[in-house]
């Protein structure tokens, strides 16, 4: 995972798996800080599901607190929830604490919602990869939408764009073989960006095609 984390902040993905590119435009920040930022972060979700699709051939993971299950059939499955983390709160009282040397354990919970869907779908038209990614960024590029950073490796592609009017933001890494196209997205609110580093980053790892 490190070798694949440093190439891909090499090709200007400032995150892990580019989850940051999905919510800034530019950074200026260098590879090396990038790297030390993401070693020293702490892991805080630990818990995920197993999903296996038969008819199409995939296995990905995903967080454990998406229990709401949205939509499931033999093409895929599509599931939601609410991410609770602990968020340090400082409130007055705390900072005058602090100010005379007593510590404080005073945490707030923090409400983030996330959606995932994974799917198959026949290759209809027959396409190669660059020509669908080339399809798709085209068309999420189209006004609400913004695409933030793109990608396309050897056997697959990822993509992140914006909806503006709906202030949610996307993440999407796909396959494309001769008779299928198999992907995940990731959907959240712009606000929250920077909670899903980690959660992306161990479902990018686990979406595995047969």
């Amino acid at each position: 995972m490190r070798k694949k984390l440093i190439s891909l902040l090499l090709v200007g993905i400032v995150c892990t798996t580019g989850l940051v590119a999905c919510g800034k435009e530019d950074s200026n920040s260098s590879v090396s800080e990038t790297i030390s930022k993401t070693e020293e972060k702490p892991e805080r979700y630990n818990d995920f599901k197993d999903y296996e699709n038969k008819k199409y051939g995939f296995s990905i993971k995903y967080p454990n607190q998406l229990t709401k299950v949205v939509k499931e059939d033999d093409n895929g499955i599509e599931v939601s929830g609410i991410m609770t983390e602990l968020e340090n709160k400082k409130t007055q009282g705390e900072k005058e604490r602090e100010e005379n040397s007593v510590e404080s354990d005073d945490k707030e919970r923090k409400s983030v919602p996330l959606t995932l869907k994974a799917w198959g779908e026949a290759n209809k038209n027959g396409a190669n990869l660059k020509t669908y990614y080339e399809n798709e960024k085209a068309t999420k590029n189209y006004s609400p939408n913004t695409v933030i950073f793109s990608l396309k490796e050897n056997d697959y592609y990822i993509m992140c764009w914006k909806d503006k009017a709906k202030e949610m933001t996307y993440y999407e890494k796909g396959f494309v073989k001769d008779d299928k196209i198999v992907k995940f997205r990731y959907s959240y609110t712009e606000d929250k960006k920077e909670n899903y580093n980690e959660i992306l980053d161990k479902t990018y790892d686990s979406f595995k095609l047969k």
